[in-house]
C-alpha cells in the first residue's frame, strides 16, 4: 500500500529494490546525542507522504520489537525448562550422595564428637605441660643427687634432707648423744658401761640418720621415674586424640563439600524456577520499551534545495580552497622572489632590482636606459651603476663579468643597460660579447659580426677592426665574431688574458656578457680573468638551489662575486621591502615625449 502511494519513487517489481531505495535515498535515521532518542526523517516530493512514512516506520518498528520480545521470551522459557530439568537431577544425585555419606560415617553426632575430642585434647595438653614441668623439676633434683652421690657427706646438704623434720630431730638427739659421750669420755674409760652405752646410742642415731637420708634419696628417684612415665603416658594419649581429631576433620571436610554442593544446586534450581515464572508472566504481556515521542507532521516548506545556503557554502569553500592552494603553491615555490630571499638564502649583497620591462612601440629592452632615460627602469639601472661603482673601491677593478645561473634570466639586457649608464656618466666603456655559443650584442647594436672576439683570439683580425663604435657616446662594442667550435679553449687561452690586459689600458670600464654558469664552463673561466663578477637572478624563475650551486662553482674558481641583480620582478606585487627603492614622480616621460600624470610616489635613494 505504501508503494502505491509513494508517487515520487520509481516503483519496481522487486520489493527488495524498493525497500533498499527507500532506506538509502529517502529515509534518514539518526540518534540524538546524549540521549536514548532517535530521529526518523523522510524526504520525498510529497509532504503528506513523508509524514505517513515516518509514522508508519516508527509503528512498524514498535510492533516488530514486541514480536521480538515475545519470541525471545519463548526461547528463554524453553531454555529455562531444559536447565531446570538438568538441575533437578543434580539436586537429587547430590542429596543421595550426602545421605549415603552420613550413614557410612554416622555424621549426625560429628559436631558433638568433635567438641568432646577438642575438649579432651585441651585438657590432656594442659596435663602434659604440668607433667613435663614436674618431670623437669624432679630431673633437676635427680641430677643434683647423682652429682652429690660421689661425695656421701654432701648428700645431707640436699634441701629435702635438710628440711626433713625427722632427720632434724634425730640429728638433734645425735648431737646430744655425742656431747654426752664426750663428757663421759672425760670421766670414764672407754670400756666403762656408760661409755659403751653412750657410744652405742651415738652409733644408733648415726645409722638412723643415714637410713632416713637413703629413704629420701630413694623417694627422689622414684618420684622422677614416676613423673617420667606419667609424661610419656600423657604424650601418647595426646597423640591418639590428635589423630582422632584429624580423622573427624577429614570427615567434616568431605561432609561440607557434599553439603555445599546440595545447597548450590538447590539455590540454582530455585533461581531458574523463579526466572521461568517471570518469563512466562512477561511473555503473556504485550509490552515494549519503545514509544513515539513526537508524531511526524506534514511539513509546510520544502527543506531542499537551500539556494542561499548552497551559494554561501560554495563561496566559503571556494575561498578556503583558493587561499589554501595559494599558500600551498607559495610554500612549494623555492624560487627567489625578493631581496629577503637573497639575503637569507644566498647571502650575497643585492646591488639592484630591475622590474619587468614592457616593450612599447618596438623599443629594445637592451637599450631602455638610452631610449627612455626618464623611466623608472632607467633609474633602476643608474642605481645599479651606483651600486657597482661604490662596491668597487679599487680603481684597478675595470673588468666586470655579467653572468647568470640559467639561460634567459636577463644578463644580456643587464650588461647592455649597465654599459649605457656607465657611458652616460662619461666613462669610456667597452662592451664585450663573450657568449660564443649564442651571441646577441651584434643584433642589439646592429654591427657586423664577421669580425669580433673569436677572430681576435685566433689572430685573424686586429683590435681596430674588431671594435665598433655604437650610437651611444663613449660606448664601444666588441662582438663575438664567428662562432668557434671550441669556445672554452679560446677563452682559457693566453691570448684572452693578454687581450684583457691590453683593453684595460684603453678603456675605463670593460663589461663582458657571458653564457650561463651552470650550463657551460665559459663563465667560470672568464671569472679568473675579470676583476669582478655580477650575477643576474630572474625573480620567480631561478630556484635557490640553482643559485647556490652557481655561487659554489664561481667561488671554487676564485671569482670575486660583487653582488646580485634581481631582474624581472613585478612592481605591482612588490612587498614593503621594495617600496623604498623606487623614485616616485609627479610626472614621467613616455617614448613620445609627452608628459603623463601619475600618482605621487615616495622617493627613495637606491634600487635593489
Amino acid at each position: 500500500m505504501l508503494a502505491k502511494q509513494f508517487k515520487g519513487l520509481k516503483i519496481t517489481q522487486n520489493k527488495t529494490d524498493l525497500v533498499d531505495e527507500l532506506l538509502d535515498d529517502y529515509i534518514i535515521i539518526e540518534p540524538v546525542r546524549n540521549s536514548r532518542l532517535v530521529d526518523i526523517s523522510v524526504e520525498s516530493h510529497d509532504a503528506a507522504l513523508s509524514a505517513d512514512i515516518a509514522n508508519t516506520l516508527a509503528g512498524q518498528y514498535i510492533d516488530q520489537n514486541m514480536e521480538l520480545n515475545l519470541f525471545a521470551s519463548k526461547q528463554a522459557g524453553s531454555w529455562l525448562l531444559d536447565r531446570i530439568g538438568e538441575l533437578r537431577k543434580k539436586v537429587e544425585v547430590s542429596e543421595l550422595a550426602l545421605q549415603k555419606y552420613k550413614e557410612q560415617t554416622n555424621i549426625l553426632s560429628l559436631e558433638k564428637r568433635q567438641s568432646i575430642i577438642l575438649q579432651k585434647v585441651s585438657e590432656i595438653n594442659t596435663k602434659v605441660i604440668e607433667a613435663k614441668t614436674n618431670r623437669i623439676e624432679l630431673e633437676t633434683r635427680y641430677q643434683q643427687l647423682a652429682q652429690l652421690s660421689k661425695h656421701p657427706g654432701m648428700i645431707e646438704s640436699l634441701p629435702a634432707v635438710i628440711n626433713n623434720e625427722l632427720i632434724r630431730e634425730v640429728k638433734s638427739e645425735y648431737v646430744k648423744s655425742q656431747r654426752e659421750y664426750s663428757d663421759l669420755s672425760k670421766r670414764y674409760k672407754h670400756k666403762h658401761p656408760k661409755i659403751i652405752r653412750s657410744k652405742s646410742q651415738v652409733e644408733l642415731l648415726k645409722n638412723k640418720i643415714a637410713l632416713e637420708v637413703d629413704k629420701i634419696v630413694n623417694s627422689i628417684k622414684i618420684e622422677y621415674e614416676v613423673a617420667k612415665s606419667r609424661e610419656k603416658s600423657l604424650d601418647n594419649s595426646l597423640d591418639v586424640l590428635k589423630k582422632e581429631a584429624l580423622k573427624m576433620n577429614q570427615k567434616g571436610i568431605k561432609y561440607g563439600v557434599l553439603n555445599r554442593e546440595v545447597n548450590s544446586n538447590k539455590e540454582m534450581y530455585n533461581i531458574l524456577l523463579k526466572r521461568l515464572k517471570e518469563t512466562n508472566l512477561s511473555g503473556g504481556l504485550k509490552n515494549s520499551n519503545i514509544r513515539v515521542i513526537d508524531i511526524a507532521e506534514m511539513p509546510i516548506l520544502p527543506i531542499r534545495p537551500n539556494i542561499g545556503l548552497n551559494l554561501l557554502l560554495a563561496l566559503a569553500l571556494g575561498s578556503i580552497t583558493g587561499i589554501g592552494m595559494a599558500f600551498f603553491f607559495e610554500y612549494m615555490d623555492n624560487t627567489v622572489k625578493s631581496a629577503e630571499d637573497i639575503e637569507r638564502f644566498i647571502k650575497l649583497p643585492l646591488l639592484g632590482s630591475i622590474s619587468i620591462i614592457k616593450q612599447k612601440n618596438g623599443n629594445q629592452p637592451e637599450k631602455i636606459a638610452a631610449l627612455d632615460s626618464k623611466s623608472t627602469i632607467s633609474e633602476a639601472y643608474r642605481a645599479l651603476r651606483t651600486g657597482v661603482i661604490f662596491s668597487s673601491t679599487n680603481n684597478q677593478h675595470k673588468t666586470l663579468l655579467i653572468t647568470s645561473a640559467e639561460p634567459r634570466e636577463g644578463k644580456t639586457v643587464t650588461a647592455c643597460n649597465l654599459a649605457i649608464t656607465m657611458a652616460q656618466m662619461g666613462s669610456k666603456v667597452l662592451l664585450i660579447d663573450s657568449d660564443m655559443r649564442k651571441p646577441r650584442l651584434h643584433k642589439v647594436f646592429g654591427v657586423d659580426n664577421s669580425v669580433g672576439l673569436s677572430s681576435l683570439l685566433v689572430g685573424q683580425s686586429s683590435l681596430h677592426e674588431a671594435v665598433y663604435q655604437t650610437q651611444i657616446s663613449n660606448l664601444m662594442i666588441l662582438p663575438c665574431g664567428p662562432i668557434p667550435p671550441n669556445p672554452s679553449e679560446l677563452l682559457v687561452s693566453k691570448g684572452m688574458q693578454n687581450l684583457i690586459k691590453e683593453l684595460k689600458g684603453k678603456f675605463d670600464r670593460i663589461i663582458l656578457d657571458s653564457p650561463p654558469t651552470v650550463a657551460v664552463t665559459d663563465s667560470t673561466i672568464l671569472s679568473n680573468i675579470c676583476d669582478q663578477l655580477l650575477l643576474v637572478v630572474s625573480c620567480g624563475k631561478t630556484t635557490r638551489e640553482v643559485i647556490s650551486r652557481c655561487k659554489k662553482l664561481l667561488s671554487n674558481k676564485g671569482a670575486q662575486l660583487l653582488g646580485i641583480v634581481l631582474n624581472n620582478f613585478d612592481i605591482k606585487h612588490r612587498d614593503h621591502y621594495y617600496s623604498k627603492y623606487y623614485y616616485y614622480y609627479n610626472y614621467s616621460y613616455e617614448n613620445n615625449g609627452r608628459k603623463k600624470k601619475r600618482r605621487p610616489r615616495r622617493k627613495a635613494e637606491a634600487v635593489g
